[in-house]
Parts: structure tokens; sequence; C-alpha cells
């Protein structure tokens, strides 16, 4: 993918994905992990929720990286509660739109999978303490919200959304971290914010990357079958800083029909490729 380096203050930038990945609810439960003078007990309870989430974003963030193929290469950042995401081709690759997309079709249902399990470990760790969470005001809380209004059936409360838009991303090198910055970061975040909004989607991406889509598909026709079937198009929504915007959203019970279609393209393209070259 393309890099530009600007001289001033070491100052760079590329052309890429911008990725945010957000657990939703997470700090209405984060607000109640307090610990408190005197309550040794319910802060050990506390610091053992701490450690689940701790190593839920650890092990998704690992299993991300072991996921990814030599040919979509990304940096990325903690934020608090969920994953920033940039995807780069190799240097030595064309750039392809399609790896991108199907790198996060790979994210999305990677925490389709796990986020369930966070929620499944922090309901049995309050169910097998549940002494503990009767004597602390802010642990019955969190048992509250993860059970129904009768308080005897349990529910999953944590979820997450995913914002995707594509452009220039800035970034300078500090010892061994980068800093980023950008409109392209900014509207993805905006984008994965959307999900308290459109409830009924958890996966929003920007018209620029449906377009690119398309031109990387290189079919037309094919483009306009998986478009017209599995995306969703929530017209142009007045999004702050940014003003009326194009948004697309997929279905959760779509997003493996989509990933399915586009690795048949993938596997014809590799195919094709490699008759041209060899």
């Amino acid at each position: 993918m393309e890099e530009y380096h600007i001289k001033s203050n070491s100052l760079k930038a590329l052309f890429g994905f911008s990725v945010i990945v957000d657990l939703r609810n997470f700090s209405e439960i984060g607000r109640r992990l307090l610990i408190q003078e005197r309550k040794p007990f319910s802060n050990r309870l506390k610091q053992q929720i701490y450690s689940i989430i701790f190593d839920f974003l650890s092990e998704t963030l690992e299993a991300v990286i072991d996921s990814n193929s030599n040919d979509v290469l990304f940096d990325y950042k903690h934020t608090g509660d969920g994953f920033l995401l940039l995807t780069k081709h190799h240097r030595y690759k064309t750039p392809n739109t399609l790896d991108s997309f199907l790198l996060l079709l790979d994210i999305y249902m990677l925490f389709d999978r796990l986020v369930p399990e966070l929620n499944f470990k922090i309901i049995d760790l309050l169910k097998n303490n549940a002494t503990i969470v009767r004597g602390n005001r802010h642990l019955r809380y969190i048992k509250s919200i993860f059970t129904d209004e009768s308080d005897k059936r349990w529910k999953e409360h944590i979820g997450f959304s995913i914002g995707v838009h594509c452009g220039m991303i800035f970034y300078r090198n500090l010892i061994d971290q980068k800093i980023f910055l950008g409109n392209t970061i900014n509207q993805s975040s905006r984008f994965q914010a959307l999900s308290t909004t459109f409830s009924d989607y958890n996966l929003f991406f920007s018209e620029e990357i449906s377009k690119r889509l398309s031109k990387s598909i290189g079919k037309p026709e094919i483009y306009s079958e998986i478009s017209k079937k599995w995306f969703k198009d929530l017209d142009r929504i007045i999004i702050k800083g940014f003003g009326p915007t194009a948004v697309h959203a997929i279905e959760k019970r779509h997003v493996g029909q989509v990933k399915k279609k586009l690795m048949v393209l993938k596997k014809h393209q590799d195919s094709h490729l490699l008759k041209r070259t060899g």
C-alpha cells in the first residue's frame, strides 16, 4: 500500500484501513470495579473480573496477529476497552482492498466467537461467588446487568462494535511505538459508535471502502450481487465533525456468507495471478 514520507518532524503517512473495535457496555462494569478499603473479599473478586477482561483483550489480539497472513500487515494499539488496527499491504505486493476486507471479516468473526465466552466467564465468576456478590453493592449491580428483570436468568451484557474507514493515516515513531492521527481514524471511531443508534448492526464501514472493494473485485456484476444481497445502505447519516456521510453495514447473520463469497473470489484471483506469473 502507498506510504508517504514527510520530512518535517519525522512525520509519516500511509493510506490504509482504520479498524476500530470497541467492547460495548464495558464502561458500565468498569465504573463498579473500584477497589474499596477494608473489603478484601469483594476486592479479590473485582480483581478476578479485571483479570478475565485483560486476558480476553490479550488473547484476542494474539489471535488476530496469529491468523493474519503476510499479505496484509498492520499496526495496532489498545484503546482502553478495544483496539485500533491499521492495515497496510506488504511493500512488495500490489495493494488489494479485498485482502483488507477479508481481514476485517476475520476480526469480526473472531470477536463474535470470543465475546460470548467473555460474558460466560464473568457470569460463572458471579454465580460461584454469590455470597460475596450479595454483600457488595457494586457487585450486586454488576450481577443485575447480567440477569433479566426477574433476576433469575443470566444473560450476556457485553457486546462489541466495529467501525472502518480508509484514507490517509499520519503517524510518528516514538522509540518502539507509533502515535497515530488523522480523520480516517476519527471517522472509523464515529462509525463504530453508530451501534448505539442502529442496534441491529455492529459492523459499519464507509462508502469509500465499498468503492475500493468493488474495484478490487474487478467484476461490477459480482460486487452488485454482494452489496444488494448483504450490504445495508444506511443512507447519508449526520456524523459529528463530518456532516452527511454515507455508511454501510452488514448484519451479523450475513458476515459469514459475505466472507465465503469473497474467499471464492480471492482464490480465483490468486489462481489467475499464479498462471500469469508462472
